[in-house]
């Protein structure tokens, strides 16, 4: 083997990157037998959520984080599941975050109020009016109904977590 291709096998190992990629083929191999027909609507949630939960079993990570929280459930089931694993949610719109943000800080997970993007700044986004809960978009819906705009701020992950890079930080946690 050249040198090239053990560094390039050292530097996966180090990254944490063949884990992943042994746990992501497990899973979906797993998942091409068990769930063949895909589940749609809540069943498909519940069933993504726990194909989630057991990818963290597997990998074990230091830090999840939750983009587009919502209430935080996943969350919560991580707190629940793996009480040592330092968890971040994000939910960009201000009054769904402003409803659970107490819950969430209770349970020592840091709950952020921005939008996770392909860059720092500001964006705006839009939520039905009086259905706030889940329907929070960077699109417009093409459902005919009024909607309350907000403009929130956007971080990259790299830039929230950039004094972790150097130690193996993004590399070592999960981004739901």
């Amino acid at each position: 083997m050249r040198v090239r291709e053990r560094l390039k096998l050292w530097l996966a190992g180090w990254l944490g990157i063949s884990r992943l990629n042994h746990a992501v083929s497990y899973m979906l191999m797993r998942d091409m037998n068990v769930l063949s027909s895909a589940l749609k609507g809540a069943e498909g949630h519940v069933a993504l959520r726990e194909a989630f939960l057991h990818l963290i079993e597997v990998l074990q990570p230091q830090i999840v984080r939750d983009v587009g929280a919502l209430d935080g459930a996943l969350s919560f089931a991580v707190r629940d599941r793996f009480p040592n694993c330092e968890v971040h949610a994000f939910e960009a719109n201000p009054k769904t975050h402003a409803s659970h943000a107490e819950a969430l800080a209770s349970r020592g997970i840091a709950y952020h109020q921005l939008a996770i993007s392909d860059r720092d700044g500001r964006i705006a986004v839009h939520a039905p009016r009086d259905q706030h809960e889940g329907k929070t978009s960077l699109l417009l819906r093409s459902e005919d109904i009024a909607y309350d705009d907000y403009e929130v701020e956007t971080r990259t992950l790299d830039s929230l977590f950039q004094k972790r890079l150097g130690s193996g930080g993004l590399g070592s946690g999960l981004v739901n």
